[in-house]
């Protein structure tokens, strides 16, 4: 997911290095004329396309009323773009004015203007070049020719442009990412289908397991369930992992499956169990981990089952564990079992007071329980989550549809 999610940006910065690529393109490269007007006022110097006149010889005209000049014009072109069929206007030109003879263009005047353009031979302005034209001037008097408009096509094709490969290359390179992740998506959607349907499997398997186990004892009907439902809870409050949270929900189905060893007489007696009794009775996590123990293809399903009755003082069965000695997972089962264990009937009692449970919790935090642990037990009894899971589960049992609870 994460290697998806990089390829994703990835794009993102391909589609707006591509975009502004064929911005810059366009605006250098589009159709048309572009016009690079100039006056008195404008520096020459920082323009890409400009014309200069300068009047290399003057004279005074035969009626001695105008004024006669040779005028030498160049236009250069500073970038990195060939232009061509470009076009002259010069707008401040006397009243009266009239051209004697020109040469390296077609000369058009009118009143105050002059318009030139291009022969076949000069219709180029390649870049960094300079294109020179000329005329004989009459003026009625002295002057300098400095309002001045070049319009010019753009000649040089945008492949001849670096930036063009560049942008073609980054929008191949988009291409080939954009069928990777498709590709990559169809197969991630493919195997969470799978993943999905193995895991609905596993949770079918692991529910008639664990429906097995408590219809030995009408009184422990939905006690696997629901202790499986609170297990994953504490393990998403405690903040585990989503791997770890449904490792521990699976194997908190099967924690009590050593009782399918445990003679009825012994799982339903109504009264107090005698001290042989109790010594069965509490083989089961034993007989549960031994049963389990090639069931690999969840790890840690055994000791869930071996280890859900040790206490975290050391006092609890049956090897004795304590503290951080016993798996984390079974610490969380410990809790879920004995807090549903509590707040249900059995066949020798009514299930206990929730305050009375509560009470329980805290005074056996640290002993019994782990005090992390208990702490979000007590948490989940006082926001009511446990009260929705019990309904819910004894929704389930009636209408016999699996409950789905977040």
């Amino acid at each position: 997911m994460v290697k998806i999610k990089k390829l994703i940006v990835f794009l993102i910065v391909c589609v707006i290095a591509i975009t502004s690529g064929y911005i810059y393109l366009f605006d250098k490269y589009h159709s048309g004329q572009a016009a690079f007007s100039q006056d008195k006022n404008t520096n020459l110097a920082t323009r890409d396309i400009y014309v200069t006149i300068e009047q290399s010889q003057k004279w005074t005209g035969e009626n001695k009323l105008t004024v006669g000049g040779q005028y030498d014009g160049k236009i250069y072109n500073n970038t990195g773009i060939d232009y061509t069929d470009w076009t002259v206007v010069i707008e401040n030109v006397p009243k009266g004015s009239y051209i004697d003879s020109s040469w390296d263009g077609v000369y058009v005047e009118e009143e105050g203007k002059i318009t030139i353009t291009p022969l076949e031979y000069n219709v180029d302005i390649l870049h960094d070049t300079v294109r020179p034209f000329g005329m004989i001037l009459y003026t009625p008097y002295q002057c300098k020719l400095t309002d001045i408009t070049v319009y010019a096509s753009t000649k040089t094709v945008m492949t001849a442009d670096p930036v063009f490969w560049v942008v073609q290359s980054i929008t191949a390179l988009a291409v080939i990412v954009s069928i990777i992740v498709i590709v990559y998506d169809r197969r991630v959607k493919r195997l969470r289908r799978k993943r999905d349907e193995y895991r609905e499997i596993i949770e079918q398997s692991l529910r008639t397991f664990a429906n097995i186990i408590d219809a030995k004892d009408r009184y422990t009907s939905g006690h696997s369930e629901r202790v499986a439902i609170y297990s994953r809870e504490i393990a998403k409050r405690m903040e585990l992992s989503e791997d770890d949270v449904e490792r521990i929900y699976y194997i908190a189905f099967l924690h009590d499956i050593g009782k399918i060893a445990i003679p009825d007489s012994i799982l339903k007696k109504a009264g107090a169990l005698t001290d042989e009794e109790r010594k069965v009775i509490q083989t089961h996590p034993s007989v549960g981990g031994d049963i389990l123990k090639d069931f690999t293809s969840i790890e840690g399903i055994s000791e869930g089952a071996r280890y859900h009755h040790e206490k975290y003082d050391g006092t609890g069965y049956t090897e004795g564990r304590k503290g951080e000695d016993i798996p984390l997972l079974a610490r969380i089962i410990c809790v879920a079992d004995s807090y549903d264990a509590m707040a249900s009937k059995r066949c020798y009692r009514a299930d206990l007071p929730e305050d009375y449970i509560l009470s329980e919790l805290e005074k056996c935090s640290g002993t019994q329980f782990d005090h992390e642990i208990a702490k979000v037990m007590i948490g989940m009894i006082h926001d009511g989550y446990v009260e929705t899971v019990k309904a819910a589960v004894e929704e389930e049992k009636a209408d016999d549809v699996p409950i789905e609870i977040a």
